[in-house]
């Protein structure tokens, strides 16, 4: 692990220098990026599209309940399908670029299992799902108020979690900071993350309703790009029964979501920057290496 070999340079950034710089990042590690998003993303694509794929096509519902309900599953399971990319970006950092296979088997077999509760019930991703099976062809008004109601509802509770706590994912992958330590000295996981958020919480909530902003323009622009590519190739031409657009309306979430894990990797590199004097931390730890290797 070199210090003063990272892949970015490490000083302090505003938010839309991080967007800039995340577009950079991407481009530069775009092949392992989109198989580790694919990777990450495929399991999710099938669960959601078997709960809720029949509503698109359905004469029951109308098919914008499809796009409303599927945009809220993705931006409830953004952190948890974006996992790999941000265990590759944290290697990336430090250790050039880590294989896709050695990011997957390391996120697999060495995180904790706290992150299934943390991620999976604390910001309500398996609830959401579960409320899926609340459609049905034989009561309206179950699957409205599954739709309307109660599915919104808890994605605004799970996001409003991520808001307060967005780094959770990056203690528990990247720093493997432990749940809980016997040793009173040591840092565990509660007490790090509330270093961490704490006393940057405003500055958190402000960038996170800035990613909102631009977060549906972006998932948008995807969707229009793939229905006049598709109209320019004429690829639905013979095929006026089956549709292609309820999946390029997945994959064009599926991107924005991609991006903003990135732009958040960017984010919690400068809050820590900011908040522990990151970059004189790492100025010190090269010279230690290097010191450390003229002695030998």
């Amino acid at each position: 692990m070199r210090f003063d070999e990272t892949f970015i340079a490490i000083r302090e950034r505003g938010t839309l220098e991080i967007f800039d710089l995340a577009l950079h990042v991407i481009v530069d590690h775009f092949k392992p990026l989109f198989w580790l998003l694919l990777i990450g993303t495929l399991p999710w694509i099938v669960l959601d599209y078997y709960l809720i794929g029949w509503i698109a096509t359905s004469d029951f519902f109308d098919a914008s309940l499809y796009y409303w309900v599927m945009m809220l599953l993705i931006a409830s399971q953004a952190h948890v399908g974006t996992t790999f990319m941000t265990r590759y970006l944290g290697q990336a950092m430090f250790e050039g670029r880590p294989s896709v296979g050695t990011t997957v088997k390391e996120v697999l077999f060495q995180t904790s299992l706290y992150y299934v509760w943390s991620q999976g019930i604390l910001r309500c991703v398996l609830p959401v799902l579960l409320c899926c099976l609340m459609f049905s062809h034989d009561s309206e008004e179950l699957s409205f108020f599954a739709g309307a109601l109660l599915i919104p509802g808890l994605v605004v509770l799970g996001l409003f979690v991520r808001a307060l706590r967005p780094f959770v994912s990056e203690i528990l992958l990247l720093e493997r900071t432990p749940i809980h330590s016997k040793d009173p000295n040591r840092i565990f996981f509660s007490k790090r993350s509330s270093t961490l958020h704490a006393s940057a919480s405003g500055e958190l909530i402000g960038r996170m309703i800035v990613a909102l902003v631009f977060v549906l323009p972006l998932a948008f622009s995807c969707f229009a790009l793939f229905a006049i590519t598709d109209s320019t190739l004429n690829i639905q031409a013979n095929n006026l029964e089956f549709t292609f657009y309820p999946f390029y309306w997945i994959v064009s979430l599926w991107m924005v979501a991609g991006f903003f894990c990135v732009i958040r990797f960017l984010s919690y590199i400068d809050t820590r920057i900011r908040q522990e004097g990151w970059a004189v931390e790492l100025r010190m730890r090269a010279e230690g290496q290097r010191l450390a290797r003229e002695l030998e």
